[in-house]
């Protein structure tokens, strides 16, 4: 691999779009005093790449070919990031073009912006997205900007945030043995119990330990099929992933308002015909139709399909307009397959992400000849499931119940933590063992209304769905791959591979990212006035809680 040795490039040097550029007149960069030293292919290049266990192929959208060298018009902030690489990963190698086959297989899939320019409220704004490795890692640098024009669904303006993620190029499963058991975590109960006691206050930390927060990597194990299997837990508030476009993913669920870890998803009109962005953003935690939103950056809590396709030259396939213009929520979750889903995302542990549609079987000639759609084996049961306290009727006695309408789930929707939305759920009738309808919802805690449910073993062979693993993952003909369902957990549920935590990222989600603070023009984050939105303290808000 031809390019430049960060650990060299250092002192008054720094890396400025794959150029090793001399800062004062000097430079450290493999001992040269004056002259610059350029990395061979910088940016995003196209190959095909034989992936092992993890799924490799770019199937239905991408011709195969060289997407050649991207524009400037792509590099832009992105150009300016490198810079920020050895700040954060002390231990980068020999950094240039991803010319292996597991460095192809990541670089294939991004999207390219020739003179692309959004609209954000009016303002010009131009997304970028770039690539480059060392001997064993991508290094993706993005802006964050969506590659369409803004939809505004919270308080959050949107803004340039650039990010740096670093994914394994050989993706490595986590050792044996480690972590928590999950059949022995009961943290959701105090979910329950909170609830019951305040549904105004949440939890002070997400209660399910189904994810983790802080720096900490933890671990979860189960047995499935016999066998003993150990996941890497997600970041409750943080990133994921990355789309395609370089905007990174979040988990399924939001922080501490307006729902406390909420389900973000639960917003989501039927149709595109019902989409609104609502009134008053601050109480709506509401994804535009390619499933993202603004916190302290742009992010996704799901992926349209429709929205990540691309042209064969890489460019987006479609507007926002187009891609969304067909949505609808239940044949997202029920609707045939008829076209193979390409690569749209990436895991942090280097899995691909891919569309609804899974490839079951391939011919000989490399085509898929058994097609199915994704379905998560994660089911709502609410966080009713949790206990049997007395108080639970009246406080949740609407939840799982068939509507087609808020108006079943409550009496006055101002003052409701509840949503009529699509859901899988339970069947012991259904042959497969879960069915999808509409269903008076809880906003609030994410990871405690819903349950996975191992079908690793259950027939599907009539249906025209198949089972994911806890993971929202599945290993087909050409490997292991992630696939986005819109039921929870909407892309990835654990890393099924080793993912290293991402240095220097932003944390948050919905209209206010993290924990709370005191705002006197929003007095429901305040301790004093007896209706919390919370968690508040003493350690966010001293002056008013005591």
């Amino acid at each position: 691999m031809f390019g430049i040795n960060f650990r060299k490039c250092l002192g008054f040097a720094v890396l400025l779009g794959g150029f090793c550029l001399v800062v004062l007149g000097t430079s450290a960069c493999d001992g040269r005093t004056t002259e610059a030293t350029q990395a061979d292919g910088t940016l995003v290049e196209s190959g095909q790449g034989d992936g092992g266990s993890i799924e490799a192929r770019d199937s239905g959208n991408v011709e195969s070919g060289d997407a050649g060298p991207v524009e400037e018009t792509q590099g832009g902030t992105c150009t300016a990031a490198w810079k920020d690489l050895l700040a954060q990963y002390n231990d980068v190698g020999t950094i240039g073009t991803c010319d292996t086959a597991e460095g192809k297989r990541i670089a294939e899939t991004l999207m390219r912006f020739v003179s692309l320019k959004i609209n954000n409220n009016g303002k010009e704004m131009v997304p970028c997205v770039q690539i480059q490795c060392d001997e064993t890692h991508a290094y993706i640098v993005s802006n964050a900007l969506p590659h369409y024009d803004f939809v505004q669904t919270t308080p959050n303006v949107l803004k340039e945030s650039l990010q740096i993620y670093r994914i394994p190029l050989q993706p490595k499963e986590p050792a044996s043995g480690q972590g928590d058991a999950i059949s022995d975590i009961k943290g959701c109960q105090t979910a329950y119990q909170q609830y019951l006691t305040s549904p105004n206050q949440g939890t002070q930390t997400e209660p399910s330990q189904l994810c983790t927060q802080g720096a900490g990597v933890g671990y979860l194990k189960e047995t499935v099929q016999g066998k003993e299997v150990t996941y890497q837990r997600l970041v409750c508030l943080g990133t994921v992933g990355f789309a395609i476009s370089g905007v990174p993913l979040y988990g399924p669920n939001e922080a501490t308002i307006p729902d406390p870890w909420g389900n973000p998803f639960f917003f989501t009109p039927d149709t595109a015909a019902d989409f609104s962005a609502g009134g008053d953003l601050t109480k709506s935690a509401a994804l535009d139709l390619c499933f993202g939103h603004t916190a302290a950056s742009m992010h996704y809590h799901g992926l349209n399909e429709a929205c990540f396709l691309r042209k064969t030259d890489g460019t987006p396939r479609h507007s926002y307009a187009d891609a969304t213009a067909s949505w609808n929520f239940r044949a997202s979750l029920e609707g045939s397959c008829t076209e193979e889903s390409p690569v749209i995302g990436w895991g942090l542990d280097g899995v691909p992400i891919k569309g609804p549609c899974v490839c079951l079987e391939r011919g000989s000639d490399g085509s898929c000849s058994k097609l199915k759609r994704a379905r998560s084996a994660w089911v709502y049961r609410g966080l009713g499931a949790w206990g049997e306290d007395s108080r639970e009727q009246a406080a949740l006695g609407v939840e799982g119940k068939s509507c087609t309408a808020l108006s079943d789930c409550c009496t006055d929707p101002q003052k409701c933590d509840f949503k009529c939305s699509y859901v899988v759920t339970e069947d012991a009738s259904s042959p497969e063992g879960s069915v999808v309808g509409k269903r008076c919802v809880l906003l609030d805690y994410s990871w405690c209304t819903h349950h996975y449910v191992d079908r690793s073993g259950v027939d599907t062979q009539q249906a025209n769905f198949v089972y994911m693993d806890r993971c929202n993952g599945y290993k087909g003909p050409n490997g292991y791959a992630y696939h986005v369902t819109t039921s929870f957990p909407f892309m990835v549920g654990c890393h099924r591979y080793q993912a290293e935590p991402q240095r220097g990222q932003q944390q948050g989600g919905g209209p206010n990212g993290g924990i709370p603070t005191c705002n006197a023009t929003l007095k429901e984050r305040c301790c004093g006035d007896g209706i919390c939105g919370g968690p508040e303290n003493a350690q966010n808000c001293s002056v008013d809680c005591k």
